[in-house]
């Protein structure tokens, strides 16, 4: 298989998470988004302390929705060279990923990782799943999509963005593999 990379436009990128009313999340925003993620899934996911880490290196990492509340919520993990061959081998931590897997600005990025998304109402739902599909579809056509399944929702909707069993690697782990040939501009 060819690894292919990708560069990744901050801009663009936040234009297009922006069209599907989703906002950068601020540091305030964090404890927040993990203790709705954790009641929705009836799960823990992780400290607020491991994810505001993520988020300050690649500075688009956590995304909400919402007016005046957050209603609904994408993390999103571009991969590192690094990143995307430890989703492979298992050596991958969900709950707490190694700096050197996750991509950061003037890297190219060779994956993305959708670490957890949801929504507590029907609009906040369907925006998540709007955005699921652009992150997938169009910033990251050119590298594999990795996420674990969680919720048999999550299952759901994840086999309707195209995505399969790895069978290897991280325990869960469903993969898209890269949708283009070509060099796409992210």
């Amino acid at each position: 298989m060819v690894r292919q990379s990708i560069e990744i436009n901050q801009n663009i990128f936040v234009s297009r998470m922006r069209a599907f009313q989703f906002r950068l999340a601020t540091i305030d925003d964090i404890a927040p988004t993990l203790t709705l993620g954790e009641c929705l899934l009836a799960a823990k996911l992780t400290t607020p302390e491991i994810v505001s880490r993520i988020h300050a290196r690649t500075n688009l990492t956590v995304w909400v929705t919402g007016e005046t509340e957050i209603e609904g919520f994408v993390l999103a993990v571009p991969l590192s060279d690094q990143g995307e061959r430890s989703m492979r081998t298992g050596a991958f931590t969900p709950a707490d990923p190694k700096l050197e897997d996750v991509w950061k600005p003037g890297e190219r990025c060779f994956g993305f990782y959708c670490w957890v998304y949801g929504g507590a109402t029907r609009d906040a739902r369907r925006s998540v799943m709007q955005a699921a599909a652009i992150l997938r579809i169009e910033l990251f056509a050119a590298v594999p999509a990795f996420a674990r399944g969680a919720t048999d929702d999550g299952v759901r909707s994840m086999q309707s963005l195209g995505m399969t069993p790895l069978l290897r690697g991280v325990p869960d782990l469903w993969v898209s593999e890269a949708l283009v040939s070509h060099e796409v501009a992210a």
